[in-house]
């Protein structure tokens, strides 16, 4: 059952998405089988980003990690021609809590108030 509503709303975006398409992808990057980023009616939505370097390397630490992640958002949203104060939602996929006051501390510097909603998984 699970299965069925999830098809069904993937192919429901998927048509959504499809009426009116904007999409750039890397060429820095091997060919992947997504975008970057969408341009749906005036709404950028990047896909998940990762704080690898120009290389496709994992800084040294988690803080030039969370660092490289903030750099490369702000290359995807340039590349929309958007920048992060019109960011207004964020979801975070953290490989552990223990890394989330360090994240936290590094996001406000990033973003200012007042902050996009934001989710936090771990």
């Amino acid at each position: 059952m699970k299965t069925n509503i999830l098809i069904t709303c993937l192919a429901l975006c998927c048509s959504l998405i499809s009426m009116q398409l904007a999409a750039q992808t890397s060429t820095k990057e091997p060919v992947k089988p997504y975008s970057d980023f969408v341009l749906q009616q005036g709404i950028v939505y990047t896909s998940g980003l990762l704080g690898l370097d120009q290389a496709g390397q994992l800084p040294p630490s988690f803080e030039q990690e969370v660092l490289q992640l903030f750099t490369n958002l702000d290359q995807v949203l340039r590349s929309a021609n958007s920048d992060k104060e019109r960011v207004f939602s964020v979801t975070v996929y953290l490989s552990s809590m223990t890394q989330f006051n360090t994240f936290n501390q590094l996001y406000i510097t990033y973003f200012k108030a007042p902050y996009p909603v934001r989710t936090c998984v771990a």
